[in-house]
């Protein structure tokens, strides 16, 4: 791959990497505060569903790319998840 290519591929892995992880944190916080207030666990299954087809769809088009991609992507995941986890750290569901 050119180095062209990977100066607009890697930024662009590293947004969807965000984007995806910040849903996915997301619904894992939404999935936890729906079970301990007492609501509906098939909601919550599927939302573990979704998350899981989510990212391995991510990966799995990030993996066609190559491994810089995949590996942006990983980042982009972790940082969204460092985020999630500071903005809603003390908080309890």
């Amino acid at each position: 791959m050119s180095v062209g290519v990977l100066a607009w591929t890697l930024p662009m892995s590293l947004a969807a990497g965000v984007l995806a992880g910040a849903l996915y944190f997301g619904a894992v916080w939404r999935s936890a505060r729906l079970l301990v207030q007492g609501g509906r666990a098939r909601i919550a299954v599927a939302s573990v569903v979704s998350r899981l087809v989510l990212m391995g769809g991510l990966l799995t088009l990030a993996s066609l790319a190559g491994a810089p991609q995949v590996l942006s992507v990983a980042v982009g995941f972790l940082v969204a998840r460092l985020g999630m986890v500071r903005a809603l750290g003390q908080s309890a569901p």
